[in-house]
């Protein structure tokens, strides 16, 4: 079923870093791992790209591909622009359309006869996280992962979307909410948060409109995304122990002051 594309990286998908004979395991998930935008939010903070951050001196993405690796058997592909981004346990390939937000990115990717499962690159997922990601098995309609407020362990203000999972049978609903999604980005009926809005569609929502309607893995503990470095810094700062609220405005002081 691992029927990728094989053009150049400028404007069309490409299969990069893999060994002659290198195979994959037949598998009843095939994963992708956002890992290609643009980072401007994260500035090359630290001089390193979000995705490649250490935790405990793992890498965020290689921490990921390790997680899955020892619960299921999966095809795991990363989606990234850049070599440094390879990792032996995945394939790592170039979308063709890095334009209007990882669930565009990812669509010509999706499984053909297995479930599909997408990640954003740039989370750190606990252990409890990543079983319930590779537990997922509802067959109805496609299923929404992250959580719906803000956190309760490290301080994210706001509700946060880790990714999505979804069946052949599925894929044409949500082809067609994405695609809505992108021409009212396209429009500028909305900025961003393009996962949330393909949600909200889906559930017959407002795209601005915040609100659960099933169909949700709700996930609060300490797995959360690197949007900014902020992000990073307090929830690092939880992670670790410290002072949270000194450590906060620290780092806010340096950043939009200095």
């Amino acid at each position: 079923d691992l029927n990728l594309p094989t053009n150049l990286c400028k404007g069309k998908a490409h299969i990069r870093g893999h060994t002659t004979g290198q195979t994959f395991r037949m598998a009843g998930t095939r994963f992708l791992l956002l890992a290609a935008g643009d980072e401007t939010r994260w500035d090359n903070y630290m001089g390193v790209h979000k995705h490649l951050v250490e935790v405990n001196g793992e890498r965020l993405l290689d921490r990921t591909i390790r997680l899955i690796h020892e619960r299921i058997v999966a095809e795991i592909l990363t989606l990234a622009k850049h070599p440094e981004y390879e990792n032996d346990m995945a394939m790592l390939v170039c979308p063709s359309d890095l334009e209007n937000g990882g669930a565009v990115a990812s669509m010509e990717f999706w499984a053909t006869e297995n479930r599909t499962t997408v990640l954003f690159g740039d989370i750190y997922f606990t252990e409890d996280a990543m079983d319930k990601i590779c537990a997922i098995d509802e067959p109805s309609r496609c299923q929404f992962i992250g959580r719906s407020k803000a956190s309760k362990h490290h301080g994210c203000p706001y509700e946060e979307q880790f990714g999505f999972s979804l069946l052949p049978e599925h894929q044409e609903e949500v082809s067609a909410a994405i695609e809505h999604v992108k021409e009212a980005l396209q429009r500028g009926d909305i900025k961003g948060c393009t996962g949330w809005a393909t949600y909200r569609h889906l559930h017959g929502l407002p795209l601005r409109k915040h609100k659960i309607r099933g169909d949700f893995v709700e996930i609060d503990d300490f797995t959360d995304d690197f949007d900014f470095p902020i992000d990073y810094e307090r929830w690092k700062t939880h992670f670790y122990g410290g002072p949270p609220v000194e450590a906060k405005q620290g780092f806010f002081k340096r950043i939009f002051e200095g």
